[in-house]
């Protein structure tokens, strides 16, 4: 009589119990400050893309205390889920809409002017900017049409040069119109995630900011001289302006009149 054993092998997750380096800086992978695990909570404070792959400047709990460093790839599982919700929220462009048509009569000459033409800021021209949604670098979520502000203001620029020195002028126009329902969001371009947040930091920019290689300024037909855009609650582009000064006729109809809640 022959006696059959069932032998059961069970293989462990090698991802299991693994130890991630936490490190001082992202270019030096041998000077860690702590050593963590998959379970190991931590807070993402942004991303940075290098050359051996994207490094995450987080904080981690370590004995009950935060700790500050940087994590290299997605091995662990809160970074993963990060990688996976940007992939899921990068911008989103919309079809451009048809040109509008022409019209068949003479306006008539009691008819009043939009807010944008009575302020002196052109209009853009039939540019949508509903669907929009992205994630800023600092990892915030950005959905244009969920937001709850009336207006939105959102501005194409570099921290570098003439464009830095025009949207500086917009800690002004945040000040005056926030409270008022406008958002603003920031489109940059020229710059790294690293270098921006710096930026951001000195100049005490708290609005979102949402890094840009130039693809999205050319899908939607920013004109560069005119980077400065108005747009309202169904997010349509309704003024277009050089600086945030030439915005500020049009939000003075629009916003200025919103009481601002005690």
């Amino acid at each position: 009589m022959y006696a059959y054993w069932l032998i059961l092998v069970f293989f462990a997750d090698p991802q299991a119990g693994a130890r991630l380096p936490l490190l001082a800086d992202c270019s030096n992978s041998a000077e860690v400050v702590a050593s963590i695990d998959a379970a190991t909570s931590i807070k993402i404070r942004y991303s940075m893309a290098g050359d051996s792959g994207a490094c995450y400047a987080v904080t981690a709990t370590v004995d009950g205390k935060p700790l500050n460093g940087f994590l290299l790839g997605s091995a662990h599982p809160t970074v993963a889920q990060f990688e996976r919700d940007s992939r899921s929220l990068i911008p989103e462009i919309p079809p451009p809409p048809p040109p509008p048509p022409a019209p068949a009569t003479a306006p008539s000459p009691d008819k009043k002017p939009a807010p944008a033409e009575q302020a002196g800021a052109d209009a853009s021209g039939p540019v949508s900017f509903a669907g929009f949604r992205a994630v800023d670098f600092d990892g915030r979520r950005i959905d244009l049409s969920a937001s709850r502000a009336q207006n939105v203001v959102i501005y194409f620029w570099s921290p570098y040069g003439a464009s830095s020195k025009k949207a500086e002028s917009m800690e002004g126009l945040y000040t005056t119109y926030h409270d008022r329902g406008v958002d603003v969001v920031g489109v940059a371009s020229g710059v790294s995630a690293a270098k921006l947040r710096d930026y951001c930091s000195q100049n005490e920019v708290t609005w979102p900011q949402v890094l840009d290689g130039g693809q999205l300024a050319a899908r939607y037909h920013v004109d560069p001289a005119k980077p400065f855009l108005l747009l309202d609650r169904q997010r349509n582009v309704i003024a277009a302006a050089s600086s945030p000064q030439g915005l500020g006729s049009a939000l003075d109809q629009i916003a200025g009149r919103r009481r601002i809640a005690p």
